[in-house]
Parts: structure tokens; C-alpha cells; sequence
């Protein structure tokens, strides 16, 4: 199952009126591409009009919630026409850039060679993200949807398909990932830009594929922040 990120509307993304690279790389070379996600359904997407209508009610509705702690309300372009961007860390590349920041916790454990197989129960990640986490890394290793703005707390909501996502800021994820390369690699942005030109191989190293996952988020969270629009996981 591919792992890919999405940096837009809502409206476009539920209404499916964008790529991601798989799609755009089959329909290039008139290659079939069939897309199968967890508890998706075969229905149809609803009509624009209603998809923008259910954002701007759940926007405002978190706005409603959360206005004692925003400095200025959720605000963001959620139109059809809304620019997007899309990339592909794999899961190779996220789950490595997670243990990555996990480690970077705590320094004291071992890093692994290669990507744990079960990376979900590796003994830094499960530290970082448990229930007496002190990780300098939260919209990293605990975020699944990242909302425009510059507030530095984060919250848990139910997304517009009833799923339950821990949201922070575009600039929190920013903020965190340039901590996190400041504090171990301290990569150019040419050495990032370099890293993020070709996915490791599968036999990569533990190393290699946070370098990858790294590259690729911080240029997705980069756009997310210029275009003024949200970023969420897609798989």
C-alpha cells in the first residue's frame, strides 16, 4: 500500500479531482490504475457544492471550538479550483522520518539498522508517543492532518468521513522539522534537495529513508504553508 501526501483542499481531495504520483505516472503512459483504500467505498463522490458546504460547516465549527485559543480563525481557499500539491515518502520513507524524531527523543537507545518491520512497537517510538510523552516532536510523530495556520497546540477532531485525526499547524510541522535536521543532520538545502530526487531502494538503510521521508515532508509542508491550504496522509 502506497503512502502518499496530499496538500489542498478538501473539496478537490474528496471529490477526487487530483493525482497522486502513481496516477499521474500510469496516466502518462496509458497504463489502468486502480486505487484501494481503507473503508473506502465505490459510491460517488458528492456534488461540489455539497462537499464545500460540509467543509465551511466543520471549519466553522472548529473555529466555534477553538476560539479562546486562536489568535486568528481557520481560514484557507476550499474551492475546487484550490492549487494542489502532491509527493510520495512511502511508508519507508514516513515511518523511518517518525523512529527518526523518536530517537532523536532518546538518544541514549540504539538506532536500528534497517526499518523495523513492525516499526509501530519500536521501543523510541513507543516513548515519543505515549500517554507521558515529553517529544519535542509532536506534530511530527502524532499529527495526521496539519491545518494552515500558526497556532502551537494540538487537538483531536473527527475528520469530514467521521475518522478521528490529531491535528496541529502547517507552521508547527515546519517548525519541528527543520529542529529535527538542525539537531542531526543540519542539511543544506541543496543535500535536501538532493535527497528527496530519489526514493532509496528497498534494501536501504534506517538512515537513508528518514533522509528521503524528511525531504519529502519538508518540501510538502513547505507548499502547504504557501499556498495557504491543509496537508494530510493519503493511503
Amino acid at each position: 500500500m502506497a503512502f502518499d501526501i496530499f496538500v489542498g483542499s478538501f473539496t478537490r481531495y474528496i471529490g477526487g479531482d487530483w493525482e497522486n504520483l502513481g496516477q499521474r505516472a500510469a496516466r502518462e503512459q496509458g497504463i489502468p490504475y486502480k486505487i484501494i483504500r481503507d473503508n473506502e467505498t465505490e459510491e460517488a463522490p458528492p456534488p461540489t457544492e455539497e462537499i464545500m458546504a460540509t467543509v465551511a460547516e466543520w471549519r466553522e465549527a472548529l473555529n466555534l471550538g477553538l476560539k479562546e485559543q486562536l489568535s486568528t480563525p481557520l481560514a484557507w481557499d476550499e474551492s475546487m479550483e484550490a492549487p494542489y500539491v502532491t509527493d510520495r515518502p512511502d511508508w519507508a520513507g514516513y515511518a523511518s522520518l517518525l523512529l527518526w524524531a523518536a530517537y532523536e527523543d532518546s538518544p541514549k537507545l540504539k538506532k536500528p539498522a534497517t526499518l523495523p518491520e513492525e516499526w509501530g512497537e519500536d521501543p523510541a517510538y513507543k516513548i515519543a508517543t505515549g500517554e507521558e510523552s515529553e517529544t519535542k516532536y509532536p506534530a511530527v510523530l502524532m499529527a495526521n492532518l496539519w491545518l494552515p495556520g500558526d497556532f502551537d497546540f494540538m487537538f483531536g477532531i473527527e475528520d469530514l468521513g467521521g475518522n478521528p485525526r490529531a491535528v496541529a499547524s502547517t507552521a508547527a510541522l515546519l517548525e519541528e522539522l527543520l529542529a529535527l535536521n538542525d539537531r542531526t543532520w543540519k542539511a543544506t538545502k541543496k543535500e535536501l534537495a538532493d535527497w528527496k530526487k530519489k526514493q532509496p531502494s528497498e534494501d536501504a538503510s534506517f538512515e537513508d529513508n528518514a533522509k528521503f521521508g524528511l525531504a519529502v515532508m519538508l518540501a510538502m509542508v513547505e507548499e502547504a504553508r504557501k499556498l495557504n491550504v491543509p496537508m494530510m496522509p493519503d493511503y
